[in-house]
């Protein structure tokens, strides 16, 4: 696995960097590398991966990297605590008073309590950012980056001309240019579709395609079709666990009678291009250029071989190749003088930011920022896609910037969205009843009761807490950097998705916070989508978002959003977590006493989320499908 396969035509190719050895290194390739004689040993050592300070490893299980999860957060309370410091509007005044507040509260928290606490940090956090001005958070986004990227270190080995090892920033070995120390040698690697004798492939009627919950005998999800699909796009927007925006949006990508509009001109760059919600399906149909980075894996070596037996003309797959890393993940045997196509974002970004700003400069990159993880990982991972995007998007202006979001975080929602939750805790079935003795569970989630100052948003905690306090600051990260660069002019595409079976699945124990994602579908609406039903719609959001000059992605068009939060509300596909009456935390025990109680198909869907008239000739017997729906 991993490696080229045959019926792929690849090339392997160097791709020139800037250098960022010292002056007198030898440059060959594709980056700057030292001679041998510069070295005490036959072999390069590079500089290590995006680690934690080191008091922080050496801290016990209990309380590991908190101390630096707290300084992030008090990095950016303090932003906002010098820029208002004697402000005399009574607003900011208040606001600034509760930033001081919870900063105290956050040194209080004892190490050990943080993971059961850092929710309600995040929640009171995000309220003071929706009662602050534009500028205001901003200000305190990029303080709390600041703080992250100049925390966590980077290794650099002792070199003959540096005489001692040392450490530096996370920030400084990706955006320091200037930094004496070694980059690992990266060639570049390109997929192309094989030649055929045949005619080549019909261009796809329906691309981006949209899939339903509706299953075949086989159980693969049904691809929808014109009205069909907008159909269920609707039926999705009333039954509540899709926003209109996100119809909109989708209906008028099925409406583009020249897809190739869709791509012309642009580079897709997939950081994390294996993961669950990646684009890259859709993107092949079209015959997109793509630049695809992910750990080398079996997975990667699936997608190479779709580019080369599926890809229609004009599609490129472009890959990194590390070499001389010695890193065990490096494995398959060697081909074209290379190695395993794949890298690391976390151990490699200093040389993948320069590798990517390097490739094809005469078009526009497309920034997709699929990479995800859970545990202490995922702030690392976070931290070094967002260094990557930072120096990408300073080298090349243009470029456009998409995230996917998971609907488990503390998110700004709108007043409208709050009240249709409290109507919803009031037409609760009976069975609620059964939970009412039980203070924890199906908890009202109140965002209708506690309306904020100069605003009309409100505060949504959809924290999963068997995520952990890592998983949330790691998808904060995303949101901070995707308000900066909106701000700065950069097209940004951030949406949220739903809740997604297989892909937000965890195999958590506590069974008070583990969610059942087949039985939490009895509390509307509350919808599990399918990972085909689930990517295919985020693709075309993306699509949309990075197409359609007059939407609110736009920070030049009409439509630009008067608050940084409210770039996440538009186009959201929160699976019902924004109009249900409960909070995430509290519908653990509950999911899993309807799953055993109330009989469904695994992957069942509840009734009113189908749209009413399945595609014709496609429909599965009708009592099996009539098992899958409630």
């Amino acid at each position: 696995g991993g490696c080229h396969t045959k019926k792929a035509r690849t090339t392997t190719t160097t791709t020139p960097c800037p250098k960022t050895a010292a002056p007198d290194h030898e440059t060959t390739g594709s980056v700057s590398t030292r001679g041998s004689e510069d070295s005490d040993n036959d072999e390069e050592v590079y500089h290590g991966e995006i680690d934690w300070p080191k008091k922080e490893l050496e801290k016990t299980a209990s309380t590991f990297t908190v101390r630096t999860q707290k300084m992030v957060w008090v990095a950016a309370l303090e932003a906002y605590i010098d820029i208002t410091q004697g402000d005399i509007d009574p607003e900011k005044h208040h606001v600034r008073a509760r930033a001081a507040r919870l900063r105290s509260n956050i040194f209080t928290i004892p190490n050990e309590e943080w993971s059961q606490e850092y929710d309600q940090v995040m929640e009171e956090f995000m309220a003071i950012m929706a009662m602050s001005s534009y500028h205001d958070v901003l200000e305190m986004a990029q303080a709390g980056l600041d703080a992250l990227s100049t925390k966590l270190e980077v290794n650099v080995p002792p070199m003959k001309k540096l005489h001692f090892a040392k450490t530096i920033s996370a920030k400084d070995s990706v955006m320091n240019d200037g930094i004496p120390f070694i980059l690992r040698p990266l060639v570049t690697s390109m997929v192309l579709p094989e030649r055929r004798d045949v005619a080549p492939l019909p261009p796809p009627e329906h691309v981006p395609p949209i899939y339903s919950h509706y299953k075949d005998f086989d159980g693969h999800n049904l691809q929808l079709n014109g009205d069909h699909a907008k159909s269920q796009l609707y039926t999705w927007s009333t039954y509540g666990c899709i926003e209109s925006s996100a119809v909109s949006s989708a209906c008028r990508m099925m409406d583009v009678e020249d897809r190739s509009e869709l791509i012309k001109g642009k580079v897709f760059v997939l950081l994390g291009a294996a993961a669950s919600m990646s684009p890259f399906d859709t993107l092949l149909k079209l015959g997109a250029t793509m630049i695809c980075v992910d750990l080398p894996s079996s997975q990667l070596s699936d997608m190479m071989q779709k580019v080369a037996t599926q890809g229609p003309e004009g599609t490129v797959m472009y890959l990194p190749v590390m070499r001389g890393d010695g890193g065990a993940f490096l494995y398959g045997e060697m081909r074209q003088g290379g190695g395993t196509p794949g890298a690391d974002l976390i151990r490699h970004a200093p040389e993948l930011a320069k590798w990517i700003t390097k490739l094809l400069p005469n078009k526009r990159l497309v920034l997709c920022n699929l990479a995800t993880s859970f545990g202490e990982e995922s702030v690392r991972l976070a931290a070094a896609t967002d260094l990557i995007t930072k120096y990408v998007c300073e080298k090349r202006p243009t470029t456009e910037i998409s995230y996917i979001l998971s609907p488990n975080n503390v998110h700004a929602v709108t007043k409208e969205m709050a009240e249709d939750a409290e109507m919803r805790l009031h037409e609760n079935p009976r069975w609620h009843r059964l939970f009412n003795s039980f203070p924890t569970l199906l908890v009202p989630s109140n965002t209708w009761k506690y309306p904020l100052e100069g605003t009309d948003l409100r505060i949504l905690n959809s924290i999963s807490l068997n995520h952990g306090s890592h998983f949330a600051l790691g998808q904060v990260i995303k949101m901070w950097r995707a308000m900066i660069m909106y701000a700065k002019g950069h097209v940004v595409s951030a949406n949220v998705c739903p809740p997604t079976r297989k892909m937000m699945e965890t195999a958590a124990d506590n069974v008070f916070f583990s969610v059942d994602f087949d039985g939490v579908q009895h509390i509307t609406p509350i919808v599990s989508f399918d990972i085909l039903a689930s990517k295919s719609l985020m693709a075309a959001l993306m699509l949309h978002d990075t197409s359609n000059e007059n939407c609110c992605s736009n920070p030049l068009s009409s439509k630009k959003v008067a608050h940084p939060l409210d770039l996440f509300v538009n186009n959201s596909v929160h699976g019902g977590l924004w109009r249900c009456p409960c909070l995430w935390s509290s519908l653990g025990m509950p999911s899993k006493v309807m799953r055993n109680t109330v009989w469904k198909d695994p992957g069942w869907c509840p009734k009113g989320a189908l749209a009413p008239n399945p595609p014709p000739n496609t429909m599965v017997e009708p009592g099996l499908c009539s098992d899958r729906v409630a």
